[in-house]
This record gives structure tokens, sequence and C-alpha cells, in this order.
């Protein structure tokens, strides 16, 4: 995995998204079909938004308590926090356009 991705559990999960930084959020699944074409789109946002914003995975199988406590009902899900809090949400594949286009509209707003 690439170094400017996170991967969050459910010990560093709140400390990370409570970052003044936009956090980017890949709710996901290793059994996920869709999760693993996102992977690398994910993967590539990351290296390219390294330093700017936080790019994490949450394994659905390893971060329980997050997953119940944002409604994480399908994977992927992606969910934009900005200081603890929700910005957006998108469930299902998106493409790295969809997924950037969702960043920039955020990351206006900083």
């Amino acid at each position: 995995m690439c170094e400017s991705i996170k991967t969050l559990n459910e010990e560093n999960f709140n400390a990370v998204i409570q970052d003044e930084k936009l956090t980017l959020v890949c709710f996901s699944a290793s059994w996920c079909g869709p999760c693993k074409a996102l992977h690398p789109i994910i993967e590539e946002i990351g290296r390219e938004k390294s330093g700017e914003m936080n790019v994490c995975f949450a394994d659905v199988d390893d971060c329980i308590a997050p997953s119940e406590n944002y409604r994480v009902m399908s994977v992927p899900t992606i969910i934009i926090f900005k200081e603890g809090s929700v910005c957006e949400r998108t469930v299902g594949y998106k493409s790295k356009a969809d997924i950037l286009a969702i960043i920039d509209k955020h990351s206006k707003k900083q």
C-alpha cells in the first residue's frame, strides 16, 4: 500500500477523522469485488493529494464500530470528513473523476 494512505482501525479512526484537513475514508472489504476495483483509484488519489488531505482505507471487518456509527451498509462507501463532521458520502464504485469532483467541491470550502 502507498505510504500516503492510512489504514484505519478501531483505535485510530476517530483521531484521524478529527484532522482539520479533509479526510477521505473508503470503507471496503477484502471480499468485495467493486472494492478491489476501487482500491487502485483511491491509492492514486492518495499519492496525488499527499500533504493536502488524508486518504484512508477502513476495512469494515476491522473497523466494526466506526462502520456501524456511520451506518455503512454497503461497500465500497466513501465518506469525506472535515474536523470529524461528515461532508459527503457516496456508495458504490465511482470513477476517479467522480471522486475528485467530490473532493474539489469540499476543498473549496476550506
